[in-house]
């Protein structure tokens, strides 16, 4: 990938940034805690019967969000992969899992608003069994968001020391978003171990480390410099104006597999890795250029 592709990859993860930020506001904060009454089963059931609109537009916002999210775990993957492929993975696994995990949290979010929308279940369920279940709804809903923010929170961590690493995204970006997720990671160990401390403040960190990065991917994005000096090409071009990697196989593959380790020794030398090892076999195949430490 050239630098050129990783800016615009860099581009649409500041667009997705902003629009998971203002639909995960809107559909999994700002209206949940209008329908939830901690202390009365009945006014919670009159919030939602009398939202029922208002719970399927939240609905359909978390839908986007998650989209968005399962998105940026795929651009962040692409992104971050030259700091470390292995981590990298880790970190997408976390991603998905998270993102997996809200979704089914979402369904019991969808399923208070049952008893007052299908007309099946209004027909068979008495009034006060309406009530309860939409309570108990809201209430799974509200556990399994607390529970599982250790594994996003870990997520968030392991990015922010990639971005940190990476040369070609700003230390400090990767020093909020670390943060961010350490606040993720201890809301849930507080919520578990000592409930009566438990706070939303915990995720203030979060919130602030997902507006730095928007506006920083947006604004500014990678450092291409600092991306081609990784050596951060597969599959198409190569930056350093050596051609398609294509041209170079057949009558010439021995020749592009030496330029290629000279490339290699370099950039290993750069990093005080020493020599380049198994670099040898960095010429182009199947799958185009291979950056060194994936060889």
């Amino acid at each position: 990938m050239t630098a050129l592709e990783a800016q615009r990859y860099a581009r649409l993860a500041g667009l997705l940034l902003v629009i998971s930020l203002v639909a995960g506001g809107f559909g999994e904060s700002y209206v949940p805690a209008k329908l939830l009454s901690a202390t009365d089963i009945a006014e919670t059931a009159h919030r939602v019967a009398s939202s029922l609109g208002l719970i399927r537009a939240s609905f359909a916002a978390y839908l986007l969000e998650a989209a968005c999210d399962l998105t940026l775990t795929a651009i962040f993957y692409v992104l971050l992969r030259p700091v470390s492929r292995p981590l990298s993975v880790i970190v997408a696994c976390f991603g998905l899992f998270s993102t997996a995990t809200f979704a089914v949290g979402e369904i019991f979010y969808f399923a208070a608003s049952l008893p007052f929308s299908d007309a099946d279940l209004i027909k068979v369920l008495s009034p006060q069994l309406r009530q309860t279940v939409t309570y108990l709804c809201l209430t799974v809903f509200g556990y399994i968001f607390v529970l599982f923010t250790g594994f996003y929170g870990l997520a968030e961590l392991l990015r922010g020391y990639l971005i940190f690493r990476s040369g070609y995204l700003p230390r400090t970006l990767g020093v909020l978003v670390a943060l961010g997720g350490a606040g993720f990671l201890t809301k849930n160990v507080v919520f578990l171990l000592a409930p009566a401390h438990d706070s939303m403040f915990f995720v203030l960190p979060t919130l602030l480390a997902m507006l730095s990065a928007a506006a920083w991917l947006l604004i500014k994005g990678i450092n291409q410099t600092a991306w081609d000096s990784h050596g951060c090409w597969f599959g198409s071009a190569d930056p350093r104006g050596q051609g398609r990697g294509r041209d170079r196989v057949g009558a010439q593959g021995g020749y592009a597999g030496m330029r290629s380790v000279r490339r290699c020794s370099a950039i290993f030398r750069s990093r005080g890795a020493g020599d380049a090892g198994g670099c040898a076999v960095g010429v182009y195949g199947a799958a185009g250029w291979r950056r060194c430490d994936e060889l």
